[in-house]
């Protein structure tokens, strides 16, 4: 496909690229590509932020899967075709497998070709690629063997432009001696014909061949060695070249052959081997069909062709053959041109590595090889680039930590982080004991640390985590108490409150960060706060606090966002709304002054999912939840699409949208989770899934929270789960509403004996506002049926509680406490007032757009005038709150409520 031409497609596949994944994704594509250049060449200057390694990968294949939909939009189909897939190596074949299943990338036919016989079961990454497309991918398997007899035939007379009957002599003995291998045949032909043994007679107008002459020949049945023989009768310099050529791989760029030049001559040749010399033997090579030449490089016309020039180095010679090239290859390459054979020349040497002893050589290609890792981690293959690092430190002594300090710090420092972006947790772990044992000064181990506490994190060992970040941040000079009270962090943010007192916008974001240490710590201040809220809420507060403070001295940096985000969310615990909605708007304008991308999927998640939803109506932050959670997916941000996912369901739920509609939202959700491996994170979202199950009918037991999505008798006594104090929460929370949705009012009630008290643990989140709302519910309920005090002592907690929410969000939360102020009157026997009470929350249900609260505010209010003896209210609310059910999409609710209503 070109398009290069045409200046209207041209400028039609950028602006649909630009508008799939933006500049940014532009950017990606030029570095990994830089003919991309071509289509965005008359673009403002693009430049690509430093995301994170793990991040800057995912950003790479979404950069290709947004290219691929952008073409497929212009309505040109795609072949791709890709050959020799049994040695791509993970990295190319994680790209590949996004492609494929990427739902969007419709009128696109790939094409994978391999040999079987070449991939193994237990170390071939292809094997485990096979295995992914048949579980996510529909494909059709072609095995392709050797020539049958009359293919042989067919074969040949098309070659000779003879007819099938006369060629089937000769044919018949090809095959005989091939067994049908085409490349063997092709071979066989061309040998023949460069032996006398076939021939085209001018008299006759017809080709003629000795059969018995051939049918004598001995033919190996082994491509390689017949190509082999043919090369030998190539000139020494040739051969020399081809053998050269075959070290370096299936093909060799020109300007490669140019800097081995004399290299690539034989000894006894006394002139200069000059680019023409080499052009003329290779123009010999092309001729013959062993190299094809593509561009400014010649590529070998075979693998196996390939193979065979290689096998004319002795085997005990190939690795000194490698290192040979690999160090004519750096002798000859000029400084601004090493960075282009840096690769070639790196994989050269280390094929090579075992006869290098000379220690200042070992050093050198030691650094080459950190070159080499640093550049495949720019490029997010980190596989590749991990391996290389590991060549480097293969280079290195026992005491290279203590003659080459710095290169053994690089070299392991790197490790550990590609080990990390790779989940080689085992490996990780090892290279940081070398480091935390070696390194001379904390500063030199503090990357490290940062790694561990990162991938503690990421291995979900959340109070570990925490713990670790604690340590590391108070030998920096940041201390926190052990265990913080909502004392500890009141005094934080009135502190912070007066420091920033008197600032503006610009003063906030005039100064940046410069100093390395004061970065780390705001890096890991990010990292503990996101660990905090599913492990230790309690610390939230300290870490935004610190964040501004710091920011305050220092200077601004880009998680110095995020930080003002979750000052906001702190004041919004401590009842300053106004202030929380203050400063969630000035991180929204910092947002577009700075236009630090990648942070407003973070930023929206704590702005509107957090604290917004105090001051603001629920419904009015879908949207950027919408949006984060999509931008999320464009960039990889996986950890947080994952947060972004769980919110915006969550808050769709609780706006009253259409039970489907969510159970769809959840569904894409998690698709995505498991495309970016980051189900675990998911998990918390899995109390709701299984709430809406029972709603909709689709549980064995609606009262319990026990089915497809979830367990909660199992999660409950899963220790790592209970860890996790989100999740709990949220299991109590479900659990708690199905029960009472569904009348098992026991189950509801132990449930508040357990939880009452804890809503604080959602940090803001409107789930808490949920908790006491169904807290309160339980509770007056339980008071009506047991007349205990304890009952009404909780009750009225929950509806003190409520009214706050009410004053900060009447427009979210109105409806809510004037349903438990009617139970609240209900219970004391004060009808007119329960009557107000229940007329208004169903008025104010439906003002307020909260169809599954008016569903419930009919329901009770039925049952108050079921037993108040007003028979023909009752049953008209019934019906209300039948219908409203249904609108909900709760069809398991309105079955129940048939099944248990006296009417």
């Amino acid at each position: 496909m070109s398009i290069s031409g045409d200046e209207t497609k041209v400028n039609e596949l950028t602006i649909a690229v630009e508008k799939m994944i933006g500049m940014e994704g532009l950017a990606i594509l030029v570095e990994l590509i830089p003919s991309f250049r071509k289509i965005v060449s008359s673009r403002s200057a693009l430049e690509c932020s430093n995301t994170g390694a793990l991040m800057e990968q995912k950003q790479m294949i979404l950069a290709f899967q947004a290219f691929v939909r952008a073409v497929r939009g212009l309505g040109i189909p795609m072949v791709l075709f890709l050959d020799d897939l049994q040695w791509a190596d993970t990295a190319s074949l994680d790209l590949i497998q996004a492609l494929i299943t990427d739902p969007e990338s419709t009128s696109i036919l790939f094409v994978e070709s391999y040999r079987q016989n070449e991939v193994t079961l237990d170390n071939c990454p292809f094997s485990t690629h096979l295995e992914d497309l048949k579980a996510t991918a529909k494909f059709i398997e072609i095995q392709i063997a050797n020539l049958q007899k009359k293919d042989v035939n067919e074969f040949i007379s098309n070659i000779i432009c003879e007819p099938q009957p006369s060629t089937k002599s000769l044919s018949d003995v090809l095959y005989r001696k091939t067994s049908g291998n085409v490349l063997l045949v092709i071979q066989l032909i061309k040998s023949l014909w460069d032996e006398g043994l076939l021939w085209f007679s001018y008299r006759k107008k017809h080709w003629e061949w000795n059969s018995s002459l051939i049918e004598s020949k001995n033919i190996l049945h082994d491509a390689a060695h017949l190509m082999a023989e043919k090369i030998l009768h190539f000139s020494s310099d040739l051969q020399l070249l081809l053998k050269k050529m075959a070290c370096l791989g299936s093909r060799c760029d020109k300007s490669i052959l140019c800097l081995l030049g004399d290299d690539c001559k034989d000894n006894d040749r006394e002139d200069t081997y000059s680019m023409s010399n080499i052009s003329y033997d290779l123009d010999i090579a092309i001729h013959e069909g062993i190299v094809k030449k593509a561009g400014s490089k010649y590529i070998f016309a075979h693998d196996q062709i390939q193979k065979a020039a290689y096998e004319l180095i002795p085997k005990c010679e190939q690795s000194q053959w490698h290192l040979q090239i690999g160090i004519q290859m750096l002798r000859a390459c000029k400084d601004e041109d090493l960075d282009n054979n840096l690769f070639v020349i790196v994989d050269q040497v280390n094929r090579g590595k075992m006869h290098i002893t000379e220690v200042s050589q070992r050093i050198e290609f030691a650094e080459l090889n950190f070159l080499a890792g640093e550049k495949a981690k720019a490029s997010g293959v980190f596989s590749s680039a991990a391996l290389y690092v590991e060549q480097g430190i293969g280079f290195l002594d026992e005491n290279s930590w203590n003659d080459y300090y710095q290169l053994w710090l690089r070299l392991y420092t790197s490790c550990i982080e590609l080990e990390f972006c790779n989940g080689n947790f085992e490996k990780l772990a090892e290279v940081l004991n070398c480091i935390i044992t070696h390194a001379k000064c904390f500063d030199d181990k503090l990357r490290a640390y940062c790694i561990l506490i990162f991938s503690l994190g990421g291995q979900k060992q959340l109070v570990k985590a925490i713990e670790m970040g604690l340590d590391v941040l108070e030998r920096l000079g940041e201390k926190f108490p052990t265990n913080p009270d909502a004392k500890d962090g009141m005094t934080e943010v009135l502190k912070t409150r007066r420091m920033l007192e008197g600032q503006t916008l610009g003063t906030l974001i005039g100064k940046v960060i410069k100093d390395r240490r004061v970065l780390t710590i705001m890096e890991i201040l990010e990292s503990l706060a996101f660990y905090s809220y599913h492990g230790k809420p309690e610390y939230i507060p300290l870490f935004a606090c610190r964040m501004i403070q710091l920011s305050l001295r220092h200077g601004w940096c880009s998680f110095t966002t995020f930080g003002y985000a979750l000052y906001s969310l702190a004041l919004s615990t401590y009842d300053d709304i106004k202030g929380a909605d203050r400063y969630g708007k000035l991180v929204l304008d910092i947002m577009k002054h700075t236009k630090v991308w990648y942070q407003h999927c973070r930023v929206n998640v704590v702005i509107y999912g957090f604290v917004f939803s105090k001051c603001n109506h629920l419904h009015s932050c879908l949207g950027p939840l919408a949006k984060a959670y999509r931008d999320c997916a464009k960039i990889g941000d996986s950890e947080w699409l994952v947060v972004n996912a769980n919110l915006f369901v969550t808050l769709s739920f609780q706006c009253g949208k259409e039970l489907s509609s969510v159970e769809i939202h959840l569904n894409e959700a998690e698709e995505n989770a498991k495309k970016w491996k980051t189900t675990t994170g998911f998990h918390n979202t899995r109390p709701l899934y299984q709430a809406i199950l029972n709603l909709m009918g689709k549980a064995n037991h609606p009262t319990l929270l026990e089915g497809e999505a979830i367990s909660f008798t199992k999660e409950m006594s899963n220790e790592r789960g209970r860890e996790n104090v989100q999740l709990t929460s949220r299991l109590q929370l479900y659990q708690m509403r199905v029960a009472y949705m569904f009348g098992d009012l026991d189950l509801a009630a132990h449930i508040v004996q357990e939880s009452h008290g804890t809503e604080g643990v959602f940090f803001g989140k409107y789930e808490a506002c949920e908790h006491l709302f169904y807290d309160g519910l339980v509770s007056f309920a339980c008071a009506r049926k047991t007349n205990e005090d304890k009952w009404t002592t909780f009750a009225q907690d929950s509806v003190g509680k409520m009214r706050r929410w009410a004053e900060n969000a009447p427009f979210n939360c109105e409806q809510k406490l004037h349903l438990l102020e009617a139970e609240q009157c209900f219970c004391a026997g004060r009808r007119k007032e329960a009557e107000e009470k229940y007329a208004s929350a169903i008025l104010l249900s439906g003002t307020n757009g909260f169809v599954q609260d008016q569903a419930l505010c009919y329901e009770r209010a039925a049952l108050f005038y079921l037993e108040n003896g007003d028979i023909e209210k009752a049953s008209n609310l019934y019906g209300k709150a039948h219908n409203a059910y249904l609108e909900w999409g709760a069809r398991g609710k309105t079955d129940h409520l048939c099944k248990h209503s006296p009417f």
